[in-house]
C-alpha cells in the first residue's frame, strides 16, 4: 500500500482500490471499483481530506457512490459527488439529509485522535438531498459492473452490503470486519444483526473477497461464518468477556461484539 497524504491506497484487484484513512483510530476504508467507462465508490470516508481529488488520481471516469449506511465516517465526502445510492430506510436517509458538524460528533473529531494537525471547528460533513434510494435485492449495472444491494440491519437499521460482479467481491461496511463490531448503539439491534450476518453466510462463496469498512482492506470469506457463529453464541447466552465503558464485550479472536445486553 502507498501512503498519499491522508489516504493510504491499496490494490485489492487490478480494478479495485482501497482508499484507507489509517491516520484516525477508526481506520475507515472506502473502495473504488473501476470499470471500462464508469467507476463505483463504496462509501465516502470521513470528510477530513479531499476524497474526490484522491479518486481523480486513480481514474478520470465518472463516479457513482454507494453508501453502506449513514454514519458520519462513511458519508463525510459524499456531498462532493453527483450520483449517490443509499438504502431506503428513514434512519439512513435522515442522517444523509442532515449531515454532521463537529458539534454533533465532537468526541470523534478530537485532535488527539489524529496523527496530524486538525482543527475540529473546521470539520463538517454537509448533508445532501438529491440521491437514489435502493432496496434489498435491487441490482444496478454500469457497463461492466453490476452492484446488488443486500439489506443487513443490525449496526444500523438501514445498513447494506453490496455484492459486486464480475469481481466476486462483497462490500461489508460496518456489518463485518476484524475488530470490534458495534451492536451497542441506540440505533443497533442485536437480533437483526444476527439475522443479517446469517443472511450473508448464505450469500458468500469461497471465491469472494470481503471489503470491510474498517481496519483492513480485505478479508477472507470465512470471516462471515465466524461472525455468524459468534452472534449465535451471544444469543444462546455466551458469557461476556469483559465490560468496556458500560458495554458488554464478547471476544471471538479476530473480532469482538459490543452490546448493551445479551439481547435488544
Amino acid at each position: 500500500m502507498k501512503k498519499k497524504s491522508w489516504f493510504t491506497v491499496g490494490q485489492v484487484h487490478p480494478r479495485v482500490f482501497a482508499l484507507a484513512e489509517f491516520s484516525h483510530w477508526e481506520k475507515v476504508v472506502s473502495y473504488l471499483v473501476v470499470g471500462k467507462r464508469h467507476a463505483i465508490l463504496f462509501d465516502s470516508g470521513m470528510g477530513y481530506a479531499d476524497l474526490l481529488a484522491m479518486v481523480a488520481t486513480v481514474t478520470p471516469l465518472p463516479v457513482t457512490v454507494f453508501l453502506t449506511h449513514g454514519h458520519w465516517d462513511h458519508i463525510g465526502s459524499v456531498h462532493k459527488f453527483e450520483e449517490i445510492y443509499l438504502f431506503n430506510h428513514p434512519f439512513e436517509t435522515d442522517l444523509l439529509s442532515s449531515g454532521f458538524s463537529s458539534n454533533t460528533i465532537e468526541e470523534l473529531v478530537d485532535p488527539n485522535l489524529f496523527d496530524k494537525p486538525f482543527t475540529p471547528r473546521s470539520f463538517t460533513a454537509p448533508g445532501i438531498r438529491q440521491y437514489h434510494k435502493i432496496h434489498d435485492g435491487e441490482t444496478v449495472s454500469f457497463d461492466t459492473i453490476t452492484v446488488t444491494c443486500i439489506h443487513t440491519p443490525g449496526h444500523t437499521p438501514g445498513s447494506a452490503c453490496y455484492k459486486v460482479d464480475p469481481f466476486d467481491i462483497l462490500v461489508t461496511g460496518d456489518t463485518i470486519y476484524s475488530g470490534p463490531l458495534y451492536a451497542n448503539l441506540p440505533e443497533s439491534n442485536l437480533q437483526d444483526y444476527a439475522m443479517s450476518v446469517n443472511k450473508l453466510a448464505r450469500t458468500v462463496t469461497s471465491k469472494m473477497v470481503l471489503l470491510p469498512g474498517h481496519n483492513a482492506i480485505h478479508e477472507k470469506p470465512s470471516l462471515v461464518g465466524k461472525v455468524a457463529a459468534g452472534f449465535c453464541e451471544i444469543l444462546a447466552g455466551k458469557p461476556k468477556t469483559s465490560d468496556i465503558k458500560g458495554r458488554r464485550c464478547y471476544g471471538f479472536g479476530s473480532f469482538s461484539v459490543l452490546t448493551m445486553g445479551t439481547a435488544n
